[in-house]
C-alpha cells in the first residue's frame, strides 16, 4: 500500500492537489497459481492487486474526483475486474488468511469489488463508480500461468479471447456512456449491466465487515504530497 501512496502522491504532485480528475481506470492484476504470497504488510498479493490496492488509489485520489464533479465536470472510476463473477462473502476469513486457494481469491477478490461500488457511490453520489468483467482478452497475464500453460494458452486467446483493441472500445463506451454519469454499476463484457441475482451487495453487515477489515489492511501513512 505504501507503493499506492506514494504513486498517488506523484501524481497530485504532478497535477496539483487543487486539479480535476475526470476519469480513474484500475486494471492493475496478476494471473498466479500460488498460494498465499504476502507483501510486505502481510496480504495476499493477488488481493492486494486486485481489489485493496484499486481502492486506495480511490482513496487517494477522490479529492481530485470531487473537484472535477464540483466542477459540474464528468468523474467517473472504472474498475475492471469482474462484476458479479464471484460469490458470498466469507466475512469470517476477510483477506483469505485461514482458508486461502486461488479460486477463493479469484471469487472474493470479484465480490470484494462489487461491494466497494455499492459503498463508494453511496459515500460519492455525484461520481460515478463501475465494475467491469472484460471477459477473457489476449494480453501477457499468462506469463504467470506455469510453463505447460504458458505453452497453449496463446493458441487458445487466439481463438475465444476478445482482443485489445475491441475490448478498450467496449470499456471506453461504458466509460464515457451517459447512462453511467454518476452512481453504481456493474457491467458486462459488452458495457452493459450483469444480472443483479449474480450480484451479493446488499448484506449491510458484511458491508460493515469488510469495510471496517480494508481500512485497518491499508492503514499505512499517506506519503506528502
Amino acid at each position: 500500500m505504501k507503493n499506492v501512496i506514494q504513486t498517488a502522491a506523484e501524481v497530485k504532485h504532478r497535477i496539483g492537489s487543487e486539479a480535476k480528475l475526470n476519469y480513474l481506470v484500475l486494471s492493475q492484476g496478476i494471473l498466479t497459481f500460488n498460494g498465499f504470497d504476502p507483501t510486505s504488510e502481510g496480504i495476499d498479493k493477488k488481493l492486494a492487486l486486485h481489489f485493496y490496492g484499486r481502492w486506495k488509489f480511490v482513496d487517494e485520489l477522490v479529492p481530485l474526483l470531487d473537484n472535477a464533479s464540483n466542477a459540474g465536470e464528468e468523474a467517473r472510476v472504472l474498475n475492471i475486474l469482474g462484476a458479479g463473477k464471484g460469490g458470498p462473502v466469507d466475512a469470517s476469513d476477510l483477506g483469505l488468511k485461514n482458508n486461502y486457494s486461488v479460486i477463493a481469491a479469484a471469487k472474493q477478490g470479484c465480490t470484494y469489488n462489487d461491494i466497494f461500488v455499492a459503498e463508494y457511490s453511496s459515500r460519492h453520489p455525484n461520481i460515478s463508480f463501475m465494475h467491469l468483467a472484460p471477459g477473457w482478452i489476449n494480453t501477457p497475464i499468462v506469463r504467470g500461468l506455469p510453463w505447460y500453460l504458458r505453452t497453449f494458452a496463446p493458441a487458445f486467446a487466439l481463438i475465444g479471447a476478445r482482443s485489445v483493441s475491441s475490448c478498450g472500445e467496449y470499456l471506453t463506451w461504458a466509460l464515457l456512456n451517459p447512462e453511467y454519469k454518476t452512481g453504481g454499476y456493474w457491467l458486462g463484457p459488452n458495457g452493459d449491466p450483469v444480472d443483479e441475482a449474480t450480484l451479493h451487495v446488499n448484506d449491510d453487515e458484511v458491508r460493515k465487515k469488510l469495510v471496517e477489515h480494508y481500512k485497518k489492511e491499508v492503514s499505512v501513512e499517506s506519503a506528502e504530497a
